[in-house]
């Protein structure tokens, strides 16, 4: 794989995803707010693409920097994002979704929440909750990030493995991470899908198929010593 042609395509890819980002921000500010709490609502919705969208810009800064352990932490951050937007898309109404939107700022004002409990549900309960394909993200990619970043054998890898191949899967993740979040901000607020993103993503996605996506996140043998 030609590793400049995968890091130039895959700035060009978030600054598409950015620009779409920007756009529904726009959008949403432009939304009509018939109460307090709409205030928080959307401010909650902007969350999304503005946050997340900064976090891949990090990410990509910090993957080939060869910060790669920060990478792969950022990545598992966006991953929890996309989890998160699709549980507020599974409330049944509007109102349920602004109760959610009120209780992620009650946690964030709160010292001694606890910060993965949200609606009162772990990041497990709500990915399950939100449906099929969002319990496949919580039990495929984010498990496996989530492996790195915590205090596990797993993260003695990055001391041994070729860390190129964990920084480009980082970059990809967290890339499609987003345009996960940006479709579905897209359904929220009943914009159309922008067929753009669709088509980018999945030209990206089938180029870098077998040298990144299927590329395996190295793993640690039980009977292998860390020295």
């Amino acid at each position: 794989m030609n590793q400049a042609e995968f890091t130039q395509d895959s700035k060009d890819l978030m600054n598409i995803l950015l620009q779409h980002g920007k756009e529904l921000v726009d959008k949403i500010d432009g939304l009509s707010r018939s109460s307090d709490d709409y205030y928080s609502y959307y401010a909650y919705l902007k969350d999304f693409p503005i946050n997340s969208g900064c976090l891949c810009d990090d990410i990509l800064q910090a993957a080939y920097n060869d910060a790669v352990l920060l990478a792969m932490s950022g990545t598992r951050v966006v991953l929890e994002d996309a989890i998160n937007i699709h549980y507020l898309e599974s409330k049944p109404d509007e109102a349920e979704r602004i109760k959610v939107a009120m209780d992620w700022f009650r946690l964030s004002n709160d010292p001694k929440a606890f910060k993965n409990m949200l609606d009162t549900k772990s990041v497990a309960a709500r990915a399950e909750a939100a449906g099929e394909d969002t319990k496949a993200l919580y039990d495929g990619e984010y498990a496996d990030f989530c492996n790195y970043i915590h205090s596990t054998a797993q993260r003695a890898v990055l001391n041994a493995s070729p860390r190129v191949v964990l920084a480009n899967k980082a970059v990809m993740v967290s890339l499609k991470a987003y345009a996960n979040i940006i479709s579905c901000l897209e359904r929220i607020i009943g914009e159309e899908k922008s067929e753009d993103i669709v088509k980018g993503m999945s030209e990206y996605f089938n180029k870098y198929r077998e040298a990144v996506a299927e590329a395996p996140l190295p793993s640690l043998g039980a009977d292998k010593a860390i020295s």
